[in-house]
């Protein structure tokens, strides 16, 4: 298994990074919450341990963007498997989605849609 080298992205809020295939790893989405709640616990400077995890459930999203897309941007018309996660703490909310490859982003406030979001698995 490759792991990918993470990408922060930090103008617009958005954070993105790539961990190894969720679905090929019995704890993928474990390791997957452990990414995204120290994401959450660096831009919030609160503790991990004080973040909870409300949300981690398995999605397939529309298209490319996950469910986040950005004004102007193109992404791949197809569905994609993956992941919504969504981190509570200290009267905050971070809403990440990924792929099941364990490609995540934290999808910028206001652009967390539920109407064109993920299909339900």
């Amino acid at each position: 298994m490759l792991t990918k080298v993470a990408v922060f992205i930090l103008f617009g809020g958005l954070a993105m990074s790539h961990i190894d295939d969720a679905h090929s790893n019995p704890s993928g989405l474990q390791d997957l919450i452990n990414s995204v709640r120290a994401d959450a616990s660096r831009l919030s400077g609160l503790e991990e341990k004080v973040l909870r995890v409300a949300i981690a459930e398995a999605v397939t999203w529309n298209d490319g963007s996950m469910g986040c897309g950005g004004t102007g941007q193109s992404y791949t018309q197809a569905l994609v498997p993956g992941y919504r996660i969504r981190i509570e703490g200290g009267g905050k909310t971070f809403e990440y989605h990924a792929n099941e490859r364990g490609s995540w982003k934290l999808c910028p406030t206001g652009l967390v849609p539920e109407a064109g979001g993920p299909v339900r698995k």
